[in-house]
């Protein structure tokens, strides 16, 4: 067994193992050497220079003028740099030397509303995904594992990061749409499968939320996978839910008594359940969805539809280029200029 095999075993999560392997091929480019002789160098200098430290801190760098990468992201990088040294005996020293991770306080918060205008506007199978991420604010690569006898409205599971045994609960809608999705791709083992059949990876899930967001008129709105999440735990926190329960949900650690306490009553239930009313996808009212509220996105698709006619008939540039992406009231507000402009 090759020391890099040797490595990647002792790394039990698969997208850390991921993250770390690209760690060290970017390390590799950057010290033009393999892993092999990158380790004996290290092992022959360790403790006498502070050359690998030195190269580093350049390496940090090195990663976000060269590679793009954005600070946290490069410093994320360097953890798995220091795995494969730890893991040899030889680790490297870099305390104080490097920032630490810090939150992205430019980007816009993913709101409810936003979730929502994405949902109305794109096709069953982004309208799965939120969904299915509203129910359960997991880790993306838990959601991608779920399979397809384990759609029903509860079940449990054991997410990979940490190996914690936490509750999944699915709404009667979600529930639905997979129905619905299965209708149309090829039948698999996961529940969230490509229109080949295939399970979907995390790049291809985040890219899928960049073009619905796009579609729905929110080019500018930053999403990912873990906006979900942020957004789930930040309403149960709002609502007043308990700590624990709201670790249990999201599959965050807790004592094994308390665990053991609430996987089976049905308050877990009740209580996610609250968070999940706050976080409907479509407005409702008294419960049911608004009568109103259809009755407008009725009107919208109509005039839409009429304006969209008009301005392709004037040839506006506008439209040929980005009318998907357009919400309606762009669209309309396009259609008052050109008529202004007559």
């Amino acid at each position: 067994m090759g020391i890099l095999e040797e490595w990647e075993k002792s790394i039990v999560a698969k997208n850390t193992k991921r993250l770390y392997e690209r760690s060290l091929r970017y390390f590799s480019e950057y010290m033009k050497a393999d892993p092999e002789t990158l380790l004996k160098l290290r092992k022959k200098q360790y403790g006498k220079k502070k050359f690998f430290e030195a190269k580093t801190i350049e390496f940090y760098k090195w990663l976000q003028d060269v590679k793009g990468l954005s600070p946290n992201s490069a410093r994320s990088t360097i953890i798995g740099i220091q795995s494969f040294f730890s893991y040899f005996d030889v680790p490297l020293k870099l305390k104080r030397k490097l920032p630490k991770l810090h939150m992205k306080l430019d980007e816009e918060k993913v709101t409810i509303e936003h979730l929502r205008q994405i949902y109305k506007y794109n096709d069953v199978t982004v309208k799965t995904w939120i969904s299915l991420s509203r129910d359960c604010p997991a880790r993306i690569g838990d959601l991608l594992e779920i399979q397809r006898d384990q759609i029903k409205p509860e079940f449990l599971m054991n997410s990979e990061k940490e190996s914690i045994v936490g509750k999944v609960f699915l709404s009667s809608e979600t529930i639905d749409l997979f129905h619905k999705l299965w209708n149309i791709i090829p039948e698999s083992e996961y529940a969230f499968s490509t229109p080949s059949g295939k399970k979907y990876d995390q790049t291809s899930i985040n890219k899928m939320l960049r073009r619905s967001s796009e579609k729905a008129g929110l080019e500018d709105l930053k999403i990912h996978q873990h906006s979900f999440r942020k957004l789930w735990i930040t309403t149960a926190i709002n609502l007043g839910l308990q700590t624990e329960v709201i670790k249990i949900l999201t599959f965050k650690s807790v004592e094994q008594s308390f665990l053991t306490y609430f996987l089976d009553r049905e308050e877990l239930r009740e209580q996610w359940n609250r968070v999940v009313n706050v976080l409907s996808l479509e407005p409702k009212a008294n419960g049911r969805v608004d009568n109103l509220q259809i009755a407008l996105d009725l009107v919208f698709k109509v005039l839409r539809g009429l304006c969209e006619k008009e301005l392709a008939r004037e040839g506006k540039v506008v439209l040929r280029k980005r009318r998907r992406s357009l919400t309606d009231k762009e669209l309309l507000e396009i259609y008052l200029e050109a008529l202004e402009g007559e």
